[in-house]
């Protein structure tokens, strides 16, 4: 089973930053691999992708492995993006006869040519549960995106762009604030930058956020809040306790409920996540 880094000559580019995948976007190749770390926002890239290509215009079609599976059996699959773009969201996560029929399509697409979609493949961590008939047929353009922690530009960018989802201003994110965030090594992807920065609204308040928001905890800074807890702490641990439950229920369902996957996402070990799950009752 060829390893994808090695299923295409054109496999060596690795993107740092949007601005490379935006330009990668605009390459010529009708199948584009993208491997990602855990946590990454593969939805987002694959509209970002999109929208800087030169098919922009055409219709793009985002299919998690369900929706592969749903399209692949339809009476007219893919019918709408005979123009455009399918976009695969983890499809080594779809049962293998799904794959090896979107396996077998892609083959006989590349040999006519004629009404077919381009196609991005996009991979969270190592596809390692992919069919050996999909990597064979996912033959293009094969890149890596850099981690997290060394795409800093992409680590404002995300903080400001999630924060305005949130409903609150990214004017509120101090330059010192960034700098803290730029040097934190974010081994769950830009999950964990998000999860970081709705704790960090919850301690800053309708303040601006500081350096002391986004800092990790000290033991000294631990030992003081343990000796006198304020009404204030206390009421942001109970919504920090609140939103760690929600955090941790909502990766858990998009992981699939497996629980190795979702304590990476988390950047947490395993027996740490074991032991949150028994505290909150899920089994």
């Amino acid at each position: 089973m060829p390893d994808l880094e090695t299923l295409s000559a054109r496999a060596a580019t690795v993107p740092r930053d949007r601005e490379s995948l935006r330009r990668l976007a605009q390459s010529a190749q009708r199948v584009v691999v993208l491997r990602a770390g855990l946590g990454a926002p593969l939805e987002a890239w694959a509209r970002e992708f999109h929208a800087h290509s030169a098919q922009s215009h055409e219709p793009l079609s985002l299919l998690n492995a369900q929706a592969l599976a749903r399209e692949e059996l339809s009476g007219a699959p893919y019918e709408s993006v005979r123009r455009g773009r399918v976009a695969l969201l983890e499809p080594q996560r779809a049962p293998e006869s799904i794959q090896m029929r979107f396996a077998q399509r892609l083959e006989r697409w590349r040999r006519t040519g004629v009404g077919a979609p381009r196609v991005l493949a996009l991979f969270s961590g190592e596809p390692q549960s992919a069919c050996p008939a999909l990597l064979e047929a996912l033959d293009g353009l094969s890149v890596r995106i850099a981690p997290l922690a060394q795409r800093p530009a992409d680590i404002a960018a995300h903080a400001r762009a999630h924060l305005e989802a949130l409903g609150a201003s990214p004017e509120r994110l101090s330059a010192a604030a960034q700098s803290v965030l730029k040097n934190l090594p974010w081994s769950g992807g830009e999950r964990e930058l998000e999860l970081w920065l709705e704790r960090a609204l919850l301690l800053a308040g309708d303040g601006e956020l500081l350096e002391e928001h986004v800092a990790p905890p000290s033991l000294n800074t631990c030992a003081t809040v343990q000796a006198a807890p304020s009404e204030l702490q206390r009421v942001a641990d109970r919504r920090l306790a609140s939103l760690e439950e929600s955090w941790i229920r909502r990766v858990l369902a998009e992981q699939g409920g497996n629980v190795s996957r979702c304590a990476e996402v988390l950047g947490i070990h395993r027996s740490t996540l074991h032991a949150k799950l028994r505290a909150l009752g899920v089994r």
